[in-house]
């Protein structure tokens, strides 16, 4: 194994090439993968109502709008089909014991 790569396997740290500046520390598992305590908001609370999370709008993308398709109207172009949704839905929960 040529040196640099045993540096990077037990440092968890890539080399850099020549003219490249390479930032790299260590933190514990509960701080992988999160935006650095010096770099996040301040004062963000993720239960606030006005504060939609990814979930929440996902979700709202997903169930379909007012009106138009998979809205379970009478008016508007595949109105039906939210209709339909709603039924399977109504269904799965009953057959789920909810």
């Amino acid at each position: 194994m040529p040196l640099g790569k045993a540096i990077e396997a037990a440092s968890g740290c890539p080399r850099g090439r020549a003219g490249e500046i390479v930032v790299c520390r260590r933190s514990g598992a509960s701080e992988r993968y999160r935006i650095p305590q010096a770099m996040r908001p301040s004062g963000f609370d993720f239960h606030q109502e006005e504060v939609d999370g990814v979930s929440r709008e996902r979700h709202r993308l997903l169930e379909g709008g007012e009106g138009g398709i998979g809205s379970c109207s009478t008016s508007g172009p595949w109105g039906a089909s939210g209709c339909l949704r709603q039924k399977f839905r109504g269904w799965e929960q009953q057959k789920a014991g909810h």
